[in-house]
């Protein structure tokens, strides 16, 4: 029998796991482990978090949380910003946090490329020989 996933719908209310889903993220757990925290199974976390942490409902509920806690994107953007023309002292600018403020900025705009590949089409092997060797 192959269930199938219902697709999110942007109106309903967030359950009790998503509840739990979201305070975990904003206690800083990692994704796979904050759904695993949530009551979702081991298999679903590890398969589904980033689709899940995308959903437009969990989105509104985390940005909902930040900007309760006082993180507004002003607020995130003037830090990135201040830490983009970081300075080891009055002089010398700090080009290593410089670079880790920029990496940031670049994963939360979506500026990096996704890290999967797809290739289609036949790929046809002839003359491969295994040999096992103790």
């Amino acid at each position: 029998m192959v269930k199938k996933l219902q697709k999110p719908r942007p109106d309903r209310k967030l359950n009790m796991r998503e509840t739990k889903l979201i305070k975990a993220l904003a206690d800083g757990v990692l994704p796979t482990q904050a759904m695993r925290d949530a009551g979702y199974s081991d298999a679903t976390a590890r398969g589904r978090a980033g689709e899940k942490i995308g959903e437009a409902r969990i989105q509104a509920s985390i940005q909902e949380l930040m900007e309760a806690r006082g993180l507004t994107k002003d607020k995130l953007l003037s830090k990135l910003d201040e830490g983009l023309d970081a300075k080891r002292d009055e002089t010398m600018p700090d080009y290593q946090a410089r670079h880790k403020y920029l990496d940031t900025a670049l994963k939360l705009g979506s500026h990096y490329p996704t890290d999967k590949v797809e290739h289609s089409g036949i790929i046809e092997l002839k003359g491969i020989e295994v040999k096992i060797v103790d």
